[in-house]
């Protein structure tokens, strides 16, 4: 019986032990990971991982695109993990200060390095995420066939369904055809 408490002791000190490893350097682990998948997928992006806990992890100053003329922008962003049966999953997604740059280009809106982030098209209808998020100070400038566009978001909601917010659409002038 002696042996038996004095093998689960030590069990439990390895794995106490290696928590305490795996916590101390979690930013690095989380910071390889992005550098990993980012680099993966061929986008360029700079970002400083402000904290990482057990189900909230918040980057800031994140920078997707060419610095000179980036495709985003990101003051804060803060994503909600939830752990439960199965895999951990997103839960809320918050952003802060996010500013981006797209074209619309034979009807298809285009966010430049963004784009290889996406999933791949599947062929079905256009469809929002299921997925909540909390969106405030956001803009997208948009060029457009018509002209450019400046579009301004805050809002709040599951994406698919029960989002709520505000819109606002600017421009100097449009053209479609004769008209402007």
């Amino acid at each position: 019986m002696r042996g038996w408490r004095i093998g689960a002791a030590a069990v439990l000190l390895l794995l106490v032990g290696a928590f305490i490893i795996v916590w101390s350097i979690r930013v690095r682990l989380a910071t390889d990971y992005i550098d990993r998948e980012l680099a993966r997928r061929g986008v360029e992006a700079t970002y400083q991982v402000k904290r990482i806990g057990f189900g909230t992890q918040v980057l800031e100053n994140l920078v997707i695109g060419d610095p000179e003329r980036p495709d985003a922008v990101a003051r804060e962003v803060r994503v909600q993990i939830l752990i439960g049966l199965g895999w951990p999953r997103v839960g809320l997604i918050t952003a802060r200060g996010v500013r981006m740059r797209g074209r619309v280009v034979d009807g298809r809106l285009t966010l430049g390095q963004i784009d290889r982030l996406l999933p791949p098209p599947s062929g079905l209808p256009f469809r929002l995420p299921d997925q909540r998020v909390d969106v405030r100070n956001a803009a997208i400038f948009l060029d457009t066939p018509a002209g450019p566009v400046a579009l301004g978001l805050e809002g709040r909601g599951n994406l698919s369904d029960g989002f709520r917010g505000r819109l606002a659409l600017v421009s100097r002038g449009l053209r479609s055809g004769e008209c402007t």
